[in-house]
């Protein structure tokens, strides 16, 4: 019952580190930070992720699928199967609106407070 309330709470999977899913992005050569990660188990073994991923420049659309293709093995490894990764420039506005906080903290924000993309 403990397990099947996580799951349906969406809470990360007790076997999932948020540090070291981070680590395994941010190794990549042209990840330079991520924020906005979730973890979640969409049943029991199956694990899903989404995040942005900030790289430097701009990438074309081919460019930023191989830097996905990429990504998306490394988290394979790690037990993350169904994966969401926004690619998004270091001088996207989204980017240059969050604290470099892993998840986004809405702890300190007004309920109705939205920023390029997604409200809180």
């Amino acid at each position: 019952v403990r397990d099947s309330v996580h799951i349906l709470m969406e809470g990360t999977p007790s076997n999932i580190s948020l540090v070291n899913v981070e680590q395994q992005l941010v190794a990549h050569p042209q990840v330079q930070k991520v924020h906005d990660l979730h973890v979640w188990s969409i049943t029991s073994g199956l694990n899903a992720l989404s995040c942005h991923v900030v790289v430097d420049g701009d990438m074309s659309i081919s460019e930023s699928n191989l830097l996905i293709v990429a990504l998306e093995q490394r988290l394979l490894d790690l037990g993350i199967h169904h994966v969401t990764i926004q690619v998004e420039s270091s001088s996207h506005l989204q980017t240059q609106t969050h604290t470099d906080a892993l998840v986004c903290d809405i702890s300190e924000r007004p309920v109705d407070v939205s920023h390029a993309g997604h409200n809180h």
